[in-house]
């Protein structure tokens, strides 16, 4: 039985598909994983990940790495918050988040996270993502008390990142950083949120 606690898979063309991947990835199998990267290529012409399939194992990672589209389509996304109640009642422990495409469904079970990573701009975001307007998405990320630093990139290579200076709260002040920590601007979490427009 493997000892893995990190894991990077690259897929490509034709396989594996999903349910070789849960079955790949199995729990029981890989009872010590704690960080997994996919990189899920050729994206548009795959089904994507059944997120409530891989639940078991994504619930108990801490770090989560998905490059590429990691679930079905905008019709998969509108059933999202029907299958949530169904997974079970246990948070997700993820601390370190570093996805593509965002949705804030799956955002509510993370209620752990320390690092939010994203593209910007959030071109494939769907609309129904952000219901609500400006609060509702502001309160959303704050019943995430342990968040300290989103990062919006444009590249994998160029990124925004906004570190969290004092405790959580919509007016609370947040310092922009760079790689090179060049200009530091500081937002507020409503100036951040409202980045996602």
């Amino acid at each position: 039985m493997p000892n893995l606690t990190r894991l990077w898979l690259i897929i490509a063309g034709d396989g594996p598909t999903c349910e070789e991947l849960v079955s790949m990835l199995n729990p029981l199998n890989l009872l010590n994983l704690r960080a997994l990267v996919l990189d899920l290529l050729d994206t548009w012409t795959r089904p994507g990940l059944n997120i409530k399939r891989l639940y078991p194992i994504l619930s108990r990672l801490e770090e989560l790495e998905i490059h590429g589209v990691w679930f079905y389509g905008p019709g998969d996304l509108n059933q999202a918050d029907e299958l949530l109640p169904a997974w079970s009642g246990e948070p997700w422990r993820i601390k370190r988040l570093t996805v593509d495409w965002v949705h804030l469904v799956f955002l509510d079970k993370c209620l752990a996270l320390e690092h939010l990573s994203a593209v910007y701009p959030f071109s494939a975001l769907v609309e129904s993502d952000w219901s609500g307007g400006l609060q509702a998405r502001i309160s959303r990320i704050l019943q995430m008390s342990h968040l300290t630093t989103i990062t919006f990139r444009t590249s994998r290579y160029g990124r925004d990142e906004y570190r969290i200076q004092g405790p959580m709260g919509p007016d609370v002040v947040w310092e922009k950083t760079t790689l090179f920590g060049l200009g530091m601007p500081v937002l507020s979490l409503s100036e951040i949120v409202d980045l996602l427009d």
